[in-house]
């Protein structure tokens, strides 16, 4: 879990995944642009999963900051250095992202691997495979674009919102 917290009400702690689990396989996961946002009641103990789609494959979440108790701020980047000649940075942007409408898509039997659908975990479905089961990720808004900071932004990792 990369980014941890708390819902201005105080009731609920909230996580946030780095990047793609590696379910059933790292091969799965290093291929998948499903990341999972995670809830947890403090009163009852209660535990929620969403899906959250990075930009594209290869993206990391650093940071989850709550806003209201459904909507957060989400910094998504890549591991790259802005003004690298092999391999510049393509994604440094922080995200509203709400939960409202969003599938819960964690398994209520608590199986090892997780919740399937169609016989596959959130990490290994495609886009028309997450539709065709209903998965409804969370909505996420484009705020700003660290890349077009005025001066520049002259590192490979942003890593907290606060």
């Amino acid at each position: 879990m990369e980014g941890l917290t708390i819902t201005p009400d105080g009731k609920t702690l909230v996580g946030m995944m780095q990047s793609p689990l590696d379910n059933p396989t790292s091969a799965i996961g290093r291929q998948s642009n499903a990341l999972r946002i995670l809830t947890f009641d403090i009163a009852s103990g209660e535990t929620k999963q969403y899906v959250y789609l990075t930009e594209s494959v290869g993206l990391l979440v650093s940071e989850i900051t709550a806003i209201t108790n459904t909507t957060f701020l989400v910094l998504e980047r890549d591991g790259n250095y802005p003004g690298s000649a092999t391999t510049p940075s393509k994604a440094k942007h922080v995200y509203m992202v709400d939960l409202a409408g969003a599938t819960d898509v964690s398994d209520a039997g608590n199986a090892a691997g997780g919740k399937l659908f169609g016989g596959n975990v959130v990490e290994a479905l495609s886009p028309a495979e997450r539709t065709a089961n209903g998965i409804i990720p969370v909505t996420r808004t484009l705020i700003y674009n660290l890349l077009t900071h005025p001066g520049g932004y002259p590192h490979d990792k942003a890593e907290g919102i606060g």
